[in-house]
């Protein structure tokens, strides 16, 4: 669960530099401020209701608070519609799901063999890598070859060892 909460708080800090970025720090300011106030008592409480668990859960119900009014803002602050959004973020939202579905189908079978925990650990990492490039890759290639494609061409691009016998020694 805690792993669902930390995709959904990385995005949430990209969100926030993006909207600092666009000057909107009073804003930004407010929603820590809420998630400092929000997150702790959340915390607390829900680790004396159910330990761990409670925790991870407490902290994804309580994320559409503290991380969708600045997705929100931003996507209207930048005119990009939700549904061209949601467009572009698909194809790492369904690798994750099936990576999620894959590693709770795993998590049984693995306790129940007498392998070290990090063997396990290993083996679930693995997994989770394999299904989430096998995704990737068979249901968005073009996508990932766009942006293959796109960071061989900047390997390509050397501006300054092209431009040295253009500049003059001082």
């Amino acid at each position: 669960w805690l792993a669902l909460f930390m995709i959904m708080r990385t995005m949430n800090s990209l969100t926030e530099q993006v909207l600092i970025s666009q000057r909107m720090t009073q804003f930004t300011m407010r929603m820590s401020i809420l998630n400092s106030v929000v997150m702790p008592v959340a915390f607390v409480a829900a680790a004396r209701w159910q330990g761990s668990s409670g925790v991870a859960a407490s902290w994804i119900a309580l994320s559409p608070l503290t991380m969708l009014p600045l997705l929100i803002v931003l996507l209207r602050h930048i005119e990009l519609p939700y549904r061209q959004f949601g467009v572009v973020i698909f194809p790492a939202a369904a690798g994750t799901l099936a990576m999620v579905l894959v590693l709770f189908g795993l998590n049984r079978p693995l306790q129940a063999v007498s392998w070290p925990a990090e063997l396990r650990l290993v083996v679930t990492v693995a997994a989770g890598a394999a299904v989430y490039t096998a995704i990737l890759w068979v249901f968005f290639r073009e996508r990932i070859l766009r942006y293959l494609n796109f960071l061989a061409s900047l390997r390509k691009k050397t501006p300054l060892a092209e431009n040295a016998d253009a500049i003059e020694p001082v």
